[in-house]
């Protein structure tokens, strides 16, 4: 008879090697004085790690985008981002009113065309709708 945990009297002896189970850190990294995350090891955002993953991609997708990032780093980062939605949230938010606060200066020190300035708006609207709305 198999016992899965094999309970058996004389069985209790621990496995040979033990997993280490310790938390595994998220590669991440403030850059540019504090005004993004970056993934450690490239100059990749975070925001494009978990854009693309919001916009379907899967891991492997993510990395072919990426090829400076190693797949095992963005299941990581999919996972933090999976586990601490609020906080990636509320980071996404104000890196997006710092762009917009920037954009609408350039656009109105005359530093960018109405065409552009409409561009930029309609994909902030589209990183809105993917980040849960207006921030």
């Amino acid at each position: 008879m198999f016992f899965f945990n094999d309970a058996r009297p004389g069985n209790s002896r621990p496995l040979e090697r033990g997993l280490d189970f310790s938390a595994m850190a998220v590669p991440l990294y403030w850059a540019e004085g504090g005004q993004v995350v970056r993934v450690r090891g490239s100059r990749v955002a975070l925001d494009n790690i978990i854009t693309r993953y919001r916009q379907g991609y899967t891991p492997q997708m993510i990395a072919e985008s990426y090829p400076s990032v190693e797949l095992a780093d963005i299941l990581l980062l999919i996972s933090y981002y999976l586990r601490n939605k609020d906080s990636v949230h509320a980071y996404f938010c104000e890196r997006e009113e710092r762009a917009h606060e920037i954009s609408a200066r350039a656009f109105a020190d005359g530093l960018m065309s109405q065409e552009s300035w409409q561009e930029w708006c309609d994909d902030r609207a589209e990183r809105l709708r993917w980040a849960g709305g207006e921030c």
